[in-house]
C-alpha cells in the first residue's frame, strides 16, 4: 500500500489563491486535483512544510492561465520572491506611495526603491486608495500596460505626508487676465490651512491647460515639508456644488395685503 502525502497545507494555500469567478473556481478544482494526484505519487519528494506540491500545484495552474511559463520556472520564480511581495496565480502585492496627483506602486521590500508603476488621480478617487496600503495587482495590464489592481489587501498606519484642501473656488481676475484660488466655497481662507501661500496663480494659458474656469471648484494638494509647492490635485467638473456648512438664512414671511371698503348708512339698508 502507497504511502498518503500530507496534502492539508498544499490545499490550505490553494484555497487562498483561488479567485470567486467560474474561471478562477475551474482552475483552482484542477489545483486541488493536482495536489491529489502528488499526494499519492510515491516518487514526490515532499519537504517538511509540502512546499513541493503547493509550488508544483501552483505552477500548473499558472500554466493553464499563460500558456508559456514552464513548470521549472515557476518553481524557481517562487522560491526567489520574499514573503511580503509573494506571488500567486500571476499576482502581486505592492505598497502605495501617493503623489500630489496620483499615486505610484513601490516593492515593499524596497520602498525607497526606484517606482514599479505610476496611476492617475481619477483611479486614486474611485478606488479611495491612501499613502502606504498594500494593493494586490493582477497579471493583466492596463492600456498603458500597468498592472489591474485587484484589491487592497491593508490600509496605511501612518501618516499622510501630503495635505489636501478640498473644493476651493477658481475666480476669474479680468484686469489681468489670471485665475486666482484662495478660498473654498465655504470661505475659508488657503492661508488658514497652508501660512506659507495666500493664493494660487495662473495665467490665462495656464489655466487652459489645467482645465479650469470661473467658479469651478478644484482641489489643492501640498507636501507638508513643501508647502509652497501647491498644485490642483483634481478639477470637479460637476455643476453641483457640495453642501455649506453655514446655516441658510430664514425665508421671510410673506405680506398679506387686505383691502378695506368703507361702509355706509346706504350698504346696511336691507
Amino acid at each position: 500500500m502507497k504511502k498518503y502525502r500530507d496534502y492539508r497545507t498544499a490545499i490550505a494555500r490553494t484555497l487562498t489563491m483561488i479567485r470567486p469567478t467560474d474561471e478562477g473556481l475551474a482552475k483552482g478544482a484542477k489545483a486541488i486535483q493536482e495536489i491529489l494526484n502528488l499526494a499519492l505519487d510515491p516518487d514526490t519528494i515532499v519537504d517538511s512544510d509540502n512546499a513541493r506540491i503547493a509550488r508544483l500545484a501552483t505552477s500548473n495552474s499558472h500554466n493553464e492561465t499563460s500558456g508559456h511559463a514552464t513548470q521549472a520556472n515557476a518553481e524557481d520564480s517562487s522560491s526567489s520572491v520574499k514573503t511580503t511581495s509573494a506571488q500567486s496565480n500571476g499576482q502581486t502585492i505592492m505598497q502605495v506611495k501617493r503623489d500630489l496627483k496620483g499615486f505610484d506602486l513601490v516593492d515593499p521590500n524596497d520602498p525607497t526603491g526606484t517606482p514599479r508603476y505610476h496611476y492617475d488621480e481619477i483611479l486614486a478617487r474611485q478606488l479611495v486608495i491612501h499613502h502606504d496600503d498594500q494593493v494586490l495587482l493582477e497579471q493583466n495590464l492596463r492600456q498603458h500596460r500597468q498592472p489591474y489592481i485587484d484589491k487592497i489587501v491593508s490600509h496605511a498606519t501612518t501618516a499622510d505626508p501630503i495635505t489636501v484642501a478640498p473644493f476651493f473656488v477658481v475666480h476669474y481676475q479680468d484686469t489681468d487676465d489670471t485665475y486666482h484660488i484662495e478660498q473654498d466655497y465655504n470661505g475659508t481662507t488657503l492661508s488658514s490651512l497652508n501660512p506659507a501661500m495666500n493664493d494660487v496663480t495662473f495665467t490665462s494659458q495656464e489655466a487652459q491647460y489645467q482645465r479650469i474656469s470661473n467658479g469651478q471648484l478644484v482641489d489643492l494638494a501640498w507636501y507638508k515639508e513643501r508647502p509652497e509647492k501647491v498644485v490642483i490635485r483634481y478639477v470637479h467638473h460637476s455643476s453641483s456644488q457640495p453642501t455649506s456648512n453655514k446655516a441658510a438664512k430664514p425665508a421671510k414671511k410673506a405680506t398679506i395685503h387686505t383691502t378695506t371698503v368703507p361702509v355706509t348708512l346706504a350698504h346696511l339698508r336691507l
